[in-house]
């Protein structure tokens, strides 16, 4: 063969591709306008990551807590609206990274169907299912930056994906990576990385027997991503916060505080309670197994099922999912667009399967509605701002009498409620001492805000805060105390200069 000819075959085999990257960069900018042009529905979540990034640009010590330790705030949506704040400003950068990640996500999820046919019709299916299922819709419309990990997940699922298809140590080095960032996402990011690494690692003997490949050391590679973010996280919680396992301190307070056995069913409970389209696509995704080309449905329904259940784990133990309900969103996309035909001779087998999972999945979601079943939503979760005393009524309450004083508030949620960025009137710390707390009030006066028990703002981290609300402490003095239980405390341990009781010594 000539030089000619190998030249004239390269650049046939170059036509497609070339033309699937012109039609890619057709179709994103016309997919992010298009999400640009949809409604955003505000959310508290955006409130508190708004906050820290906030805090961090004064440079002031809470934010920088803030950031990594919780596991109800994330540490990589936080960063994802530092960045496109600085890069967009404070009213576009939001919406610009949800619209971003939400694209982002979507073309990976595109890329499970290789034909334009099916990606056509994957894109008129994800258009009727946001018009049709509530859960989905709220999510997508949610301005919350936890919409950031879903890139990371949807791109771990493509690659495990590609690699029970064509068994490449690529694809599963890159699921790894994205598993790591995943460690970055909470909770339910956690779950998911751990699930499509489990996955993984379960595939490798049988893909080194296959190939008849040396499969050593192969494992290692593909946790090696998770386990370093892993440590890394743990590290920064030691540098900043003292205490390299203060997040997990919080998670087992809030699993002691649970209701003994009667969390499991409240686990059980907030499973079953949706999301409908998650479930809608396990049925779907269970009914298309046959033969060899079921690992990979099984995969991602074993994956979604991993996000449920870390979701829901979070709720009975009274703590914000994060991002959960929209990596579960992501998941039941994830499933449906993971559905694949198969060989030809298969296909009215699949047909008919399918056809009786839509049935008896279009029954059960009609018993569902009629039941009035409550949905994930991601706005409606993260509420707890509602009841919160304003501000401008503590400011007065405080400047009545005492014009210089200032008030700590305590956490992740009350300090971005009444982020002060100059700390002239509220002092931000992410968990109560008391030692540092009377230190404080001998250079100034002090007074402490207290949230109810039951309240959402109750500080997981700190069971001080809830004795307080009980029980008062002798050094503060109950100031104000509204209906719906906050409390206003004053602390009675004064600098000298500021005591009113000179005339009696």
């Amino acid at each position: 063969m000539t030089m000619d000819g190998i030249s004239h075959m390269a650049k046939e085999e170059s036509g497609p591709a070339w033309r699937a990257r012109v039609a890619w960069l057709l179709c994103v900018p016309a997919l992010l306008l298009l999400r640009l042009a949809l409604p955003f529905h505000p959310s508290d979540t955006m409130l508190v990551h708004a906050g820290i990034v906030d805090s961090l640009l004064q440079g002031h010590n809470w934010g920088r807590q803030a950031l990594v330790g919780s596991f109800e705030y994330p540490l990589l949506p936080t960063l994802g609206l530092l960045v496109s704040r600085t890069v967009a400003g404070v009213d576009l950068g939001a919406r610009l990274l949800i619209a971003v990640s939400q694209v982002w996500a979507l073309s990976y999820l595109l890329r499970f169907r290789l034909s334009p046919g099916r990606r056509i019709g994957y894109l008129l299916f994800v258009g009727l299912a946001f018009a049709v299922l509530p859960d989905l819709r709220t999510a997508l419309l949610a301005l919350d930056p936890n919409w950031l990990a879903a890139v990371p997940l949807c791109s771990a699922l493509y690659h495990m994906s590609r690699w029970f298809r064509d068994h490449e140590v690529r694809d599963g080095v890159l699921a790894g990576v994205n598993g790591g960032l995943l460690a970055f996402c909470g909770l339910s990011g956690m779950a998911a990385a751990i699930a499509v690494l489990v996955i993984l690692t379960h595939g490798v003997k049988r893909y080194g027997r296959e190939a008849g490949q040396d499969v050593r050391g192969i494992r290692l590679l593909l946790w090696a991503p998770f386990v370093y973010c892993l440590g890394l996280w743990i590290l920064w919680n030691w540098l900043i916060l003292g205490d390299g396992f203060f997040s997990l301190r919080q998670l087992w307070r809030a699993f002691r505080q649970a209701p003994g056995w009667g969390a499991w069913w409240d686990v059980l409970g907030a499973m079953l309670a949706g999301p409908v389209s998650l479930w809608a696509a396990v049925c779907l995704a269970g009914a298309s197994c046959r033969g060899r080309s079921k690992e990979r449905p099984l995969a991602l329904i074993g994956v979604g099922i991993g996000i449920a259940l870390a979701r829901a784990s979070c709720l009975a133990l009274g703590l914000l999912p994060g991002a959960g309900t929209l990596l579960l969103a992501c998941a039941a996309l994830a499933l449906f667009a993971g559905l694949e035909r198969g060989p030809r001779q298969d296909s009215a087998i699949w047909t008919k399967h399918v056809g009786t999972a839509l049935l008896v999945l279009g029954l059960g979601l009609l018993g569902l509605d009629m039941a009035v079943a409550p949905v994930p939503d991601p706005v409606s979760e993260s509420r707890f701002a509602a009841d919160a005393p304003p501000r401008e009524v503590l400011v007065g309450l405080v400047d009545r009498d005492w014009p210089h004083s200032r008030i700590a508030v305590y956490g992740v949620r009350l300090p971005a409620l009444y982020h002060d960025a100059r700390e002239k009137r509220f002092v931000a710390r992410m968990d109560f001492d008391e030692g540092r707390f009377l230190e404080q009030a001998r250079d100034e006066v002090m007074h402490i805000l207290v949230p109810p028990p039951e309240s959402v703002c109750a500080a997981r981290t700190s069971g001080a805060l809830k004795v307080i609300h009980a029980e008062g402490r002798p050094y503060l003095l109950l100031e104000k105390q509204w209906l719906s239980g906050w409390q206003l405390w004053r602390c009675v341990v004064y600098p000298p200069d500021e005591s009113r009781l000179h005339y009696l010594e």
